[in-house]
């Protein structure tokens, strides 16, 4: 039977494919290596016990909740909104910004869901391969409607500078920037949002503990988070878990921030060491590092055998030859470290 009652095109496949068979180690997804402690998870479930489950959250509630978040995450209640995860507010500036006859520009390689979003809106994509360096330029910038780009970005863990993003807001287009991995780099364009209304930023928490959670932020001028708002009915597209997490973030904030620096001073050790065994790797500003290996799926798939399950990126273009490592607790990077050491002193030996 076909599908013709299905509008045309859409995407096929999946679009985001991950491994998802047993490992020791899982350093595939970028999320923490870390849960939250379970005395901090039981106190957050009783509030959550304390709610009505058969009632929807209410919008008294939601800004309650924001007022509460914005004196933790320094940005004014009325400059953001609470999303799913930044694939939410990646989702909404498409909606807002995208669109039937409106084009947008992303950089390759990438996030998958800066252009998979495209499909959902019906924005026209034009894209740039510009490889792991991940350097864009301001020539690329034309008289795009919608500029999406990730910093740092994912999978390369490189900067765009905040010049270069200065010049793309000049352009009068919609620009959003994806910091998800802001946590990591302490590299923001939040201080830009009073001046550029055509500046949007999502954010992720998905990467400091709270990936089941999928919660997240769109921030920019009040008036276009208050058309976010109204587009996606909010509170209703969150749960009430989500606004408890929300809520209570200025409890799970110091134990993340312990966490995060722990994260970086191992991703700068990581990188060293890749580095003295004669890897090629990126300058990351995330919590992985990119590589460039010989015969990655070879290792890759030995690696695996060993129990550590690393991100294959052999099937994106222009990254034939890399796999991606997220940072792990300090054992979990240690034997990654000895057991791609051992790989590769084998195949020159």
């Amino acid at each position: 039977m076909g599908l013709n009652y299905l509008r045309q095109p859409l995407p096929d496949g999946d679009p985001f494919p991950v491994a998802d068979g047993p490992c020791r180690f899982k350093m595939d997804q970028n999320e923490s290596p870390w849960d939250l402690p379970d005395e901090l998870k039981w106190e957050l479930s009783e509030r959550l016990r304390s709610m009505a489950w058969s009632r929807y959250p209410q919008p008294a509630g939601y800004l309650s909740v924001k007022k509460n978040l914005a004196t933790v995450i320094g940005i004014p209640p009325d400059w953001f909104a609470l999303t799913a995860g930044c694939d939410g507010a990646i989702q909404g500036i498409h909606f807002l910004a995208g669109g039937p006859g409106r084009r947008a520009l992303v950089c390759l390689p990438t996030y998958p869901m800066l252009h998979h979003a495209a499909w959902l809106a019906g924005t026209a994509m034009e894209f740039r391969q510009i490889g792991p360096k991940y350097m864009i330029e301001p020539s690329f910038f034309s008289d795009q409607d919608l500029i999406l780009i990730a910093n740092p970005n994912n999978p390369t863990g490189t900067l765009t500078s905040e010049t270069i993003i200065l010049h793309a807001l000049d352009t009068r287009a919609m620009v959003f920037v994806d910091e998800a991995y802001v946590d990591f780099s302490g590299i923001t364009m939040v201080h830009s949002m009073s001046k550029y209304p055509n500046l949007a930023i999502g954010r992720s928490f998905s990467k400091t503990m709270l990936a089941g959670i999928r919660l997240g932020i769109l921030a920019g001028h009040p008036e276009m988070i208050r058309r976010y708002e109204s587009l996606v009915t909010a509170p209703y597209h969150l749960s009430h878990m989500q606004l408890v997490v929300a809520d209570n973030y200025n409890l799970i904030r110091p134990c993340l921030t312990d966490r995060v620096r722990t994260i970086v001073n191992e991703r700068n050790r990581m990188l060293k060491t890749l580095e003295s065994f004669g890897i090629q790797t990126y300058a990351s500003n995330a919590n992985f590092i990119l590589m460039k290996l010989p015969n990655p799926k070879e290792i890759y798939e030995m690696l695996l055998k060993e129990g550590i399950r690393l991100r294959n990126m052999c099937k994106i273009q222009g990254l034939e030859s890399h796999l991606r490592v997220t940072v792990g607790q300090p054992v979990e990077n240690d034997v990654f470290l000895r057991s791609i050491q051992s790989i590769i002193s084998n195949r020159h030996s």
